[in-house]
């Protein structure tokens, strides 16, 4: 009897310590890509889409990320070409045949590439870090907009920001994948 007393007390004692060790419900991708978003960006998961917005200068989108324990990531995008060097300004009164004007435009401003900023919710705002275009933070930015877009259940009226993040993610994808971050013709590539 006592044998047998012992063996439960034990067996008891295994099974508490094994209820006891509580296992992390997220699979190995899950938190390597918790820890991967921590060192690169310095906020946790699950994070969630506070803000996201357009501004008024042809199509700039700023935002930020928000944590549970309110750390933050600033951002910023924009399909704009601050200016190309050599080029200056076309004015309106050009005297452009419309043929190489629409060449120009799809050869090289369609073509230049278009980095996301961090720290920043304007790209032209002071101390913004732009991503290295094609890099693995940009890689790891564009799964940080899909994660908390897709997370995100907050539903505001007016302007929708998860629609607003997915169009950045979407144009960022296009991008790394050579083709024009933006679409400008119905049916382009």
């Amino acid at each position: 009897m006592p044998r047998t007393v012992a063996l439960c007390i034990c067996i008891s004692a295994i099974l508490s310590i094994a209820a006891a060790c509580t296992r992390d419900p997220r699979t190995v991708a899950d938190r390597q890509f918790a820890t991967r978003v921590k060192t690169t960006f310095g906020i946790s998961l699950p994070c969630s889409l506070r803000s996201c917005g357009s501004y008024l200068d042809g199509g700039s989108v700023g935002g930020f990320v928000v944590d549970r324990r309110g750390d933050s990531l600033l951002w910023a995008w924009s399909p704009l070409v601050p200016g190309l060097p050599g080029l200056g300004r076309l004015s309106r009164e050009a005297s452009v045949p419309r043929d190489r004007l629409n060449a120009w435009t799809d050869s090289v401003l369609l073509a230049t590439p278009f980095p996301a900023y961090i720290g920043v919710t304007h790209y032209r705002n002071a101390g913004g870090k732009p991503l290295p275009i094609g890099g693995s933070a940009e890689s790891l930015f564009i799964q940080l907009l899909w994660y908390v877009v897709g997370a995100d259940s907050e539903f505001t009226s007016g302007f929708q920001k998860k629609p607003l993040a997915a169009s950045v993610a979407r144009a960022l994808q296009r991008q790394r994948a050579g083709k024009t971050a933006l679409l400008m013709r119905p049916g382009a590539p």
